[in-house]
C-alpha cells in the first residue's frame, strides 16, 4: 500500500504521520527521537510524558535494531515503569524520576541530546565532537530456563543435591563464580546476587565463563525467573 507523509510539529517535538491517499485515512504516528535523546524526555516531568504518550497515538517503539538485549530491556523496561506510573499518578511519576534516569545510563549509550524535543536540532543540540558509548553495565545473558539439578542431570554433580534451582543461560560476557551480578526483572526491580557456582551442559564445574555463547548453569544466591536479565556493573 502506498503512503503519503506530512510533518508535524505539536508541542515541540516532530511527528511524521503516515496516510492512506485515497481514503486520508491515518494508518500510523511516530513520534522522530534522536537515540541520544532516550533519556531527556524525563528532564521534563509532567510535559515530557504527556507529549509522549497524549499525542503520539496507541503505541510507543523502542528501537532495538543493532542493539544489544540488555539495551532494548533496560530503555523499555524503564518506559514501561514511567507510562505505568504516570497513569497510576502522575505524583508517583515525578517521585520516581531519579529512578527513571538512573536506569536509563545502565545501558549503553552516547552522550544524550534533547532530540527533536524542542524543535528540528540544529548544530548546538547536535553532539559532534565525541561519539563514544558510555557502557556502565555489561550484559551477561538472559535466563532461558530454570530447573533442579535432579531434572538437568542423571548423574547429579558433587553438592546439588539439596540446591534449590539453577538456571541456563547462553553467556555473553565473561564472568566467574564469585562476582556479584545483578538480575534485572521485568517490573523493574535490580536483584543483587552472588555467583555460588558454574557447570557446563555435562555438570563439569568451572570457575569462570571465558567462551562467548557458552551454554553454562549458573547456581546464584537466589533463585531468578525464566526471562530475567543478568548484568554486572563495570569495573
Amino acid at each position: 500500500m502506498e503512503t503519503t507523509s506530512r510533518w508535524y510539529k505539536i508541542t515541540r517535538a516532530q511527528f511524521v504521520i503516515y496516510t492512506d491517499p485515497e481514503t486520508g485515512k491515518i494508518i500510523s504516528r511516530n513520534l522522530i527521537m534522536l537515540e541520544g535523546g532516550a533519556c531527556r524526555i524525563f528532564e521534563y516531568p509532567r510535559d515530557g510524558v504527556q507529549m509522549m504518550l497524549l499525542k503520539t497515538g496507541d503505541s510507543l517503539k523502542i528501537e532495538g535494531r543493532m542493539k544489544t538485549a540488555l539495551y532494548v530491556a533496560t530503555v523499555a523496561r524503564t518506559y514501561r515503569k514511567a507510562i505505568d506510573d504516570y497513569f497510576t499518578d502522575p505524583g508517583l511519576y515525578e517521585k520516581n524520576m531519579d529512578w527513571y534516569k538512573a536506569e536509563i545510563s545502565k545501558c549503553t549509550y552516547r552522550q544524550f541530546t534533547t532530540g527533536f524535543y524542542f524543535g528540528k536540532p540544529d548544530e548546538n543540540t547536535q553532539i559532534y565532537d565525541n561519539n563514544t558509548y558510555v557502557n556502565e553495565y555489561i550484559y551477561l545473558g538472559i535466563v532461558e530456563a530454570v530447573k533442579t539439578a535432579a531434572e538437568i542431570w542423571e548423574n547429579i554433580p558433587e553438592g546439588l543435591t539439596d540446591t534449590p534451582a539453577l538456571c541456563r543461560i547462553e553467556q555473553r560476557n565473561k564472568f566467574c563464580v564469585g562476582d556479584a551480578i545483578e538480575v534485572m526483572k521485568p517490573d523493574g526491580t535490580n536483584v543483587p546476587v552472588t555467583v555460588e557456582a558454574m557447570y557446563t551442559e555435562e555438570g563439569e564445574s568451572v570457575d569462570s565463563a571465558p567462551h562467548p555463547k557458552q551454554v553454562l548453569w549458573i547456581k546464584l544466591s537466589k533463585v531468578p525467573e525464566h526471562y530475567d536479565l543478568l548484568r554486572v556493573k563495570q569495573g
